[in-house]
């Protein structure tokens, strides 16, 4: 048979079923067992694409990072957008797709998987942070970003509050949806960077 495009591999659909597993339960937690179990199929057909759990937690990272940086470069290299909506579109890009490591996953793979940890603290540097000042930078060059903005500070502000608010625990506790919360989050992030004149501007055409 012949793969489509954007067909994923028997592989890769194992490795995404992993990973919205392992994301929200955490990875100890997770047994091949029950990934097997969730995808319909044996664990030998399992073990035949991997040999090992963390074999199919690194191909589970690894397909996350692509996503993100295939998402983060795509925003970054549009022309039709200015350096304001980049980054709002950078910041929803990352955002929606970390918001589904919940915290049993962020406390279990430090001390379960240390070298796996690090290589993804390396990623959010080299694509996340990075790029992220890069769009700061050019927006504080060009009047539209304050610049009294840290740009790596930014970023580690807008994690921390991503990773304590957008909770199952936070959202259950007020009356919004999660989708309400998220934007609430993004205005005020967008708000408190962007200088008087871009604001204005941005905010215009955000809700125009």
């Amino acid at each position: 048979m012949v793969l489509q495009p954007n067909e994923p591999t028997e592989a890769d659909r194992i490795a995404l079923r992993a990973q919205d597993l392992f994301f929200r339960n955490g990875f100890s937690r997770v047994t091949t067992e029950e990934i097997a179990r969730e995808l319909g199929i044996s664990k030998k057909t399992l073990y035949q694409h991997f040999a090992s759990k963390e074999d199919l937690l690194r191909a589970s990272l690894a397909l996350m990072r692509e996503d993100i940086q295939t998402a983060v470069r795509r925003i970054v290299a549009d022309r039709r957008r200015d350096v304001a909506e980049k980054l709002h579109d950078l910041l929803v890009a990352v955002a929606s797709r970390m918001s589904r490591i919940q915290r049993p996953f962020l406390e279990d793979l430090p001390r379960k998987a240390p070298e796996l940890w690090q290589e993804i603290e390396e990623f959010r540097q080299r694509v996340v942070f990075d790029e992220v000042a890069t769009l700061i930078n050019q927006g504080s060059r060009r009047g539209m970003i304050r610049r009294d903005v840290d740009p790596q500070l930014f970023v580690l502000m807008f994690m921390a509050t991503m990773r304590s608010v957008l909770t199952p625990e936070t959202i259950a506790s007020v009356s919004a949806s999660a989708s309400d919360v998220f934007q609430m989050m993004m205005r005020v992030f967008m708000q408190g960077v962007l200088t008087d004149e871009a604001r204005a501007r941005f905010t215009s055409e955000v809700t125009s």
